[in-house]
């Protein structure tokens, strides 16, 4: 009985956002394309595997690839607070990749980056990821900027980044 009425207040409480009336809908934010630099790097654009372009039918919003000083960056802009924008581990892991967590990466006092090695037989790579929203708000967790665009609390459009680099 305890675990029934834990269980019923759980689910009541994370439903008390959204029974608060009516969200205004922000009109739609259109793409201005991709930056042409990274962290002071070019930008060269890489075709999507077909793969990758199968799993990304019905994304809401633009994703692609790049090479930039020997890194991989993959960008994925949205401007509506979606599930399919899944952390990079996951996929990763999905893939047969092995997940290490490494320390966060921090600027100016805040975490800006989760960072973890995904390994492979003899493969490592080295990977942080990031989601940016219009004021330059950064979360390193994709769950944490998913709850925070759906409550409001975050402007879009947003900016998930993911660099993969041999460490």
């Amino acid at each position: 009985m305890r675990m029934a009425s834990f269980l019923t207040a759980a689910v009541l409480a994370a439903l008390a956002p959204f029974l608060d009336g009516e969200r205004p809908v922000a009109p739609r934010a259109a793409f201005a394309g991709w930056p042409t630099t990274f962290e002071g790097a070019p930008l060269t654009p890489k075709p999507l595997s077909p793969r990758e372009s199968r799993f990304l039918d019905g994304f809401p919003g633009h994703v692609a690839r790049f090479s930039s000083s020997g890194r991989e960056v993959i960008l994925r802009w949205t401007d509506e607070p979606t599930r399919r924008l899944h952390p990079s581990r996951e996929c990763l892991s999905a893939v047969g990749y092995t997940i290490v967590p490494r320390p966060a990466q921090a600027s100016d006092g805040k975490v800006d980056w989760q960072v973890f090695d995904a390994r492979r037989g003899e493969e490592t790579l080295r990977v942080r990821e990031s989601v940016v929203d219009a004021n330059g708000i950064h979360w390193p967790d994709v769950s944490d900027w998913y709850w925070n665009a759906t409550l409001g609390k975050s402007r879009g459009p947003w900016l998930a980044i993911t660099v993969a680099s041999r460490p």
